[in-house]
């Protein structure tokens, strides 16, 4: 099933009808009706697009976006020599002389980890929420929203695994995350994918495109099921998406392999990256096992594969930091390319779902979208001060005090 609902779903599992009428044709604007709603009726969702929720995860994954930048330019600082290296003993030590020590670099990875964790738990909410009946009544604006919002969420996950450094430190921890990852990237997927769909119910494709301003008879107030259908299309698109040169400038450039869909090429490019840094942190993995673990699993790995695992060369290994700063810089290029172009798509549609007059208001013209009390934004605004606690913790444990376990690598 491509989508995650359509119409004949909804009347066969959940006994719902959708209305996908519409009539824009009388000249009286207050005569229009969508879905059999009128002006200032179409239910709201602010669990879906309101103020809370929106910028709860726009500034999640904007703090993660700016600790990711940081420790990249610190990361490269040091490749290049603009900050002093230490030999690993010899670093150790003096941790031990000061009896703890602060690493920025652990800082940045453990909070910009904190808001990848964060986000899994509030995207597979929508997964399974678009799932089952709420996904009969979601109109395609909210949908829209749901959609980027997706895309924030997959930025996200692919900072945290393009920077952390120890990602793999816990291989168990890492498996479950790399799954439940991957599992919010093909749901996001079927998201976007079930946007290309042809032959609709309403014989019109999928309402991506923010409409002009002055354009009030839209249907993208109806719900998202007149525009899908039960065909799988995700295998599909992503195969028509690469079909052809021309097919793939269309689908990477202008975010059409057929229907236009805002942010399907922002998807192609960070499942790329995704897929890179989860190699390339694989072939981190093993490469510390010939230190940590010389005789166990990783380290044997390693040695039948020293190709791959084994310090090269000096040129080589130049070259391999040119190519790796370039990887860093990549993965968040694409991480910053969709925070912004997915916030400002959020904003700029919710801006005009407002100027329009179809969102149900109360008696003192205030939507629902504008209040973020709740319960359903008061939860993920909530869970970001998981953030705070993960400063407090990590803190707590760089500076604490611990034993002298090394001696002076000048003594050995």
């Amino acid at each position: 099933m491509g989508a995650y609902v359509s119409i004949n779903e909804c009347y066969n599992h959940y006994n719902k009808t959708v209305d996908c009428t519409y009539n824009f044709t009388s000249p009286d604007r207050d005569n229009h009706t969508v879905s059999g709603f009128g002006r200032h009726e179409v239910p709201t969702d602010p669990d879906v697009a309101g103020v809370g929720i929106v910028y709860t995860f726009i500034g999640v994954t904007s703090f993660a976006l700016a600790l990711s930048i940081l420790h990249v330019a610190w990361m490269i600082s040091k490749m290049i020599g603009w900050k002093s290296r230490f030999p690993p003993s010899e670093s150790e030590y003096r941790k031990s002389q000061r009896g703890g020590g602060l690493s920025i670099a652990v800082i940045f990875e453990t909070l910009v980890m904190t808001c990848s964790d964060q986000q899994v738990f509030t995207g597979g909410a929508y997964a399974l929420t678009l799932r089952y009946w709420k996904g009969c009544e979601i109109t395609a604006y909210h949908y829209n929203i749901i959609s980027n919002m997706m895309i924030l969420t997959c930025a996200t996950h692919l900072m945290s695994v393009t920077i952390v450094r120890n990602y793999w430190r816990y291989p168990w921890l890492a498996i479950l995350r790399i799954l439940i990852v991957t599992g919010l990237f093909i749901v996001t997927g079927i998201f976007l994918s079930s946007q290309n769909e042809q032959t609709t119910y309403v014989g019109l494709p999928f309402p991506s495109a923010i409409p002009p301003g002055n354009q009030i008879a839209n249907i993208m107030f109806l719900p998202a099921a007149c525009f899908q259908s039960n065909n799988s299309l995700l295998m599909s698109t992503l195969l028509n998406s690469t079909s052809s040169p021309e097919q793939s400038k269309q689908s990477l450039i202008y975010s059409q392999p057929g229907n236009r869909i805002q942010g399907w090429n922002l998807f192609l490019f960070i499942l790329f990256c995704y897929c890179a840094a989860f190699i390339v942190d694989v072939v981190r993995f093993f490469r510390r096992g010939i230190g940590k673990e010389p005789r166990g699993w990783r380290g044997n790995f390693a040695a039948k594969h020293p190709r791959f695992c084994t310090a090269p060369g000096r040129v080589l290994k130049v070259a391999v930091q040119i190519l790796f700063c370039l990887y860093l810089l990549g993965g968040i290029a694409v991480s910053a390319a969709a925070v912004i172009l997915s916030a400002k798509y959020i904003n700029d549609l919710r801006t005009w779902a407002k100027s329009t007059g179809w969102l149900e208001v109360d008696e003192g013209g205030q939507s629902a979208e504008d209040d973020a009390t709740s319960f359903g934004q008061l939860v993920p605004i909530f869970l970001c001060l998981l953030i705070v606690f993960s400063i407090a913790q990590t803190l707590s444990g760089e500076l604490s005090p611990y034993p002298v376990l090394c001696v002076p690598p000048s003594s050995r």
